[in-house]
């Protein structure tokens, strides 16, 4: 049996509604206040400013990359 390395990103699509004076704050309050953690639902840390969001709870699975690591001796 061979073994392969893969590494993955799992991608998540919603949309979030963010309370901003403009499009460059809003950017700055969503890389500073809004996450999620893997097992469990996304979260802020400005309930003032990020008001409300909508994301399916399964994600796109993306392959980016996938290589040979090793093969079992009893399969040479």
């Amino acid at each position: 049996m061979k073994v392969y390395s893969s590494q993955v990103k799992f991608v998540f699509t919603g949309t979030v509604k963010i309370r901003a004076g403009t499009a460059g704050e809003a950017r700055n309050i969503l890389r500073e206040n809004f996450f999620l953690v893997m097992g469990e639902n996304p979260h802020t840390s400005n309930e003032e400013a990020v008001k409300d969001w909508d994301f399916d709870t399964h994600p796109d699975l993306k392959i980016v990359s996938l290589s040979l690591e090793s093969t079992e001796k009893n399969d040479e």
